[in-house]
């Protein structure tokens, strides 16, 4: 009865319907196409409606949530062009959702083809449809190898889990490509400073150093200046892991944070990760808060630098003992005033 009720051509509420429907269909193993046999007009013009600008975005968001159950000769055209960068950010990242549910190998390069460019929602809905299938993780291992991407793009979790993937190929793969990738400078600078690992640091030294070195972008204990990740939840990070964060910033990379640049039509360029965004403009934002505004009709060029916001080279300014402090101070910054008897 329900089904009987559509009209050959979807508005909203027929493709809300019919996405209730294939979603409780899929519980039960049945699949939404097979059952509309006898009305594959329904599901065919959700494609046009999904790239069809003039249409309100919330109906076009609702078709393509209907391409999950459309055939893929059919779906793939419209899913591809709404990866498109000219398209709303939700569209795109509906589109990427859809795409993921499509077991065919061309779905890891459409998704890759947008990544240079992608915005942080885009670039999690990328990541988790990537991370789904063996085959896409085996085509993430391929954009590393090629210098299409950096090993830290992809995040903490995802890099954790591709490196203990349960198919021993893949894991094994996975820690040749990323050991290949990591650069022999960095890795010589962090056997360096180890040392400072083992050091009785100073905290109230580290504090000063942090000041200086750190407080442009991060903001601990009310010193500094909150633009990038918050990291004053340290107290559960080991010495190790902060020793790496520091030292080698882009190895793990906070997509939220990406760094991106910018060149705009006027020739000038921008960098900085996006802290805000509207259909019409996008604010980047840097060291001390700074933040440029830039419309996107002025925009010429735009993709991830593939490294951190926060630059390298911080040896340069911190000895191995000052290493120690500053460590000492991340990691017990809030008990650096407190009575003798709070720190136990």
């Amino acid at each position: 009865a329900v089904v009987g009720g559509l009209s050959p051509t979807p508005g909203r509420r027929e493709a809300s319907v019919l996405n209730g429907l294939a979603e409780g269909m899929a519980r039960r193993g049945t699949k939404l196409g097979e059952f509309l046999g006898a009305l594959p007009e329904v599901l065919s013009q959700a494609a046009g409606i999904a790239k069809d600008g003039g249409r309100p975005l919330p109906e076009r968001l609702d078709a393509v949530r209907l391409l999950v159950h459309v055939p893929w000769d059919a779906a793939s055209p419209a899913l591809g062009a709404l990866l498109a960068d000219d398209q709303p950010q939700d569209l795109r990242i509906a589109a990427t959702a859809a795409l993921s549910t499509h077991g065919r190998p061309e779905v890891a390069g459409m998704l890759m083809a947008s990544w240079k460019k992608a915005l942080p929602a885009l670039r999690r809905e990328i990541l988790e449809a990537m991370g789904r299938r063996p085959e896409r993780i085996q085509a993430l291992l391929d954009e590393i190898e090629a210098d299409r991407m950096a090993p830290g793009e992809l995040g903490a979790s995802l890099l954790k889990a591709v490196l203990n993937h349960g198919d021993a190929s893949i894991r094994d793969r996975a820690k040749k490509v990323v050991q290949n990738k990591m650069p022999e400078e960095r890795q010589k600078i962090i056997d360096r400073y180890k040392t400072a690992l083992g050091m009785a640091g100073d905290a109230k030294r580290g504090r000063d150093l942090f000041k200086t070195n750190c407080a442009a972008c991060h903001k601990i204990a009310g010193v500094g200046t909150l633009v990038g990740p918050d990291i004053s939840d340290t107290l559960s990070k080991q010495p190790e892991q902060l020793l790496v964060d520091i030292l080698d910033p882009s190895r793990v990379i906070d997509n939220n944070y990406a760094n991106f640049l910018v060149k705009t039509k006027s020739g000038t360029v921008l960098t900085g990760f996006i802290s805000a965004q509207t259909a019409s403009s996008l604010t980047l934002r840097r060291g001390e808060g700074q933040e440029d505004v830039v419309l996107r009709q002025d925009i010429e060029e735009m993709k991830s630098s593939g490294v951190s916001l926060m630059p390298e080279g911080l040896e340069k300014n911190v000895t191995v003992e000052g290493m120690a402090d500053l460590i000492a101070f991340l990691k017990g910054w809030r008990f650096i005033d407190a009575p003798e008897r709070e720190k136990r």
